[in-house]
């Protein structure tokens, strides 16, 4: 990656906002964004998380060639996508402290956080 592995949210909008001064560039992008955009409210419309799951692999891969992913989210979607997660996206400000995966079921998801050691059983209020 030539970008620092983190950033403030203003230093990422400037990051991308350098990228995408050609038109073409841009104008491709925001394209894509909105077909992934139009799908997934189809998706969600119809109950399909196949497909919803796919889409936000596509979406991750749109930040992805825009440099906003890091080694570290790339691993955490590589185990996450090992663990039968449909779909695995970064998430958040900067360059993506945080990332999102749609699994098919509680258990998947549940096997993926506990295996990676995130699992902290909350309490009824």
């Amino acid at each position: 990656f030539s970008k620092p592995t983190a950033m403030s949210t203003s230093e990422a909008v400037n990051y991308v906002a350098q990228q995408l001064k050609d038109e073409d560039k841009r104008a491709w992008l925001f394209t894509q964004y909105q077909n992934v955009f139009d799908h997934a409210v189809h998706a969600i419309e119809q109950g399909n998380t196949q497909h919803l799951g796919w889409l936000m692999n596509v979406n991750h891969t749109l930040l992805y060639l825009l440099n906003l992913s890091t080694p570290a989210v790339e691993n955490v979607r590589f185990q996450a996508l090992k663990h039968n997660a449909l779909g695995v996206k970064i998430t958040g400000a900067g360059t993506g402290g945080n990332v999102l995966a749609l699994f098919s079921d509680k258990q998947h998801a549940l096997n993926f956080v506990k295996e990676r050691g995130h699992y902290v059983p909350l309490s009824p209020p």
